[in-house]
Formats: structure tokens, sequence, C-alpha cells
């Protein structure tokens, strides 16, 4: 809860039905937006991340999500 309004994006990857629906059902619980990207997406859901991030921090390609 501390960092609870830290969080502005949420990118989950994955390749179940399930999965996506999960995404939008926890939508309700967070201030973040929330994405959901299947596996063949994964640089795409990186790169969705990384448009958010504050000018204090870096994203680079091989930092993991």
């Amino acid at each position: 809860m501390k960092h609870f309004k830290d969080i502005e994006r949420i990118a989950m990857v994955g390749d179940k039905k399930w999965e996506q629906w999960m995404a939008a059902f926890c939508r309700p619980f967070t201030s973040a937006k929330i994405r959901y990207f299947d596996q063949s997406e994964a640089d795409s859901a990186h790169q969705w991340i990384c448009e958010r991030v504050s000018p204090a921090r870096t994203c680079n390609a091989g930092d993991p999500m």
C-alpha cells in the first residue's frame, strides 16, 4: 500500500484468455492503467511501460518489466 500511487501502468503479458480477462478484472482495484499484451507483443508491452517512466529514471530494452 505504501507505493500504491507510485505505479502508473501495469502491462500484463500472457497467452491465455483468462489472463486477458484478469487484466480487465483488476482495473477497479488500482489507479494504474492496466493493459494486456499477447506473448508475441512482449516488446510492445515493454515499450508501453517505458513511455511513462519519469525523467529521473531510465528504461532500457534489457530491463525487466
